[in-house]
């Protein structure tokens, strides 16, 4: 008897667990959505724009004449790559403007990547 008893207290927890993992599987919970956000270009361009205008360099050298000069649509559903340049004052010499430049990934309304070059303006 006490080997039976000992089947039936594993095979209840074990159960149990299937049926938990299994009903995660085929439902989700109420306001869950897992399908990729659809972002328009104009909407992934304004969060990349406003990622710049909020970066140190931009605010704390003066940053202005924010300047879009590239869009590139990746292969993804709602994925883009912007390049901004901008004036700046030069963070060697206050007196001299410099140009930024950035370039901004933005998948799903996200920010996912960014590189920055700062130097002489030309």
């Amino acid at each position: 008897m006490v080997g039976r008893e000992k089947i039936v207290l594993a095979i209840i927890p074990a159960s149990l667990l299937a049926i938990v993992v299994l009903s995660g599987c085929i439902s989700t919970l109420p306001g869950e959505d897992n399908a990729p956000a659809l972002v328009s270009l104009g909407e992934s361009r304004e969060i990349a724009r406003e990622y710049v205008r909020a970066m140190p360099e931009y605010r704390d050298y003066r940053g202005r004449n924010l300047t879009l000069i590239e869009e590139t649509p990746f292969d993804c559903t709602s994925c883009y790559e912007f390049a901004y340049t901008f004036d700046m004052q030069s963070m060697k010499d206050p007196l001299v403007v410099d140009r930024g430049t950035v370039w901004v990934s933005v998948r799903e309304g996200r920010v996912i990547g960014v590189v920055a070059s700062y130097g002489k303006n030309e």
